[in-house]
């Protein structure tokens, strides 16, 4: 092998390494976005769970208040 055909099979490698880093930046960055959906699901779900009492209130899950009891806070 000649020096200029290495020269071109480590710049194939280092494009090849270079695309799959771009394909997998790419499907991670797509399957994130799901993730995050499933977790604020989940955190309503729970919160639902302790305002009906099902649950006990838990400190390390931070619901926000009702619209209802906000609404009258602010009419004080």
């Amino acid at each position: 092998m000649s020096a200029q055909d290495l020269k071109r099979l480590r710049l194939g490698i280092w494009a090849a390494g270079l695309l799959m880093l771009v394909l997998y930046l790419i499907v991670a960055v797509a399957l994130d976005g799901s993730d995050y959906a499933q977790a604020v699901a989940e955190h309503e779900w729970a919160c639902q769970m302790i305002s009906e009492g099902v649950w006990p209130k838990d400190l390390m899950i931070d619901c926000p208040e009702p619209v209802q009891s906000l609404a009258s806070n602010s009419a004080i």
